[in-house]
């Protein structure tokens, strides 16, 4: 899997609840939802990641890892293509 960027990028979050996120990207609205762990193992990925890490997975699908809001950062799978 391809990584895009490494480490903190600036973005603004609209709205987090469960496993759900809304954020903003370069300016655009992107949703994602918590990957799960076997996702995260099919991908190749370790569950912990450094908040702002970006892949590119699978179906062309933006994979990146955000603050949870518990003091750690999670993979989220979102919306965006990249």
């Amino acid at each position: 899997m391809e990584q895009i960027k490494k480490g903190q990028v600036d973005v603004q979050i609209i709205y987090s609840e469960g496993d759900n996120i809304t954020f903003t990207l370069d300016g655009k609205e992107i949703k994602g939802i918590k990957a799960s762990k076997d996702e995260i193992h099919a991908m190749g990925l370790e569950e912990q990641c450094s908040c702002g890490d970006e892949y590119c997975g699978p179906g062309g699908k933006l994979v990146r890892c955000m603050a949870s809001g518990g003091g750690s950062c999670i993979w989220y799978i979102t919306d965006a293509v990249c």
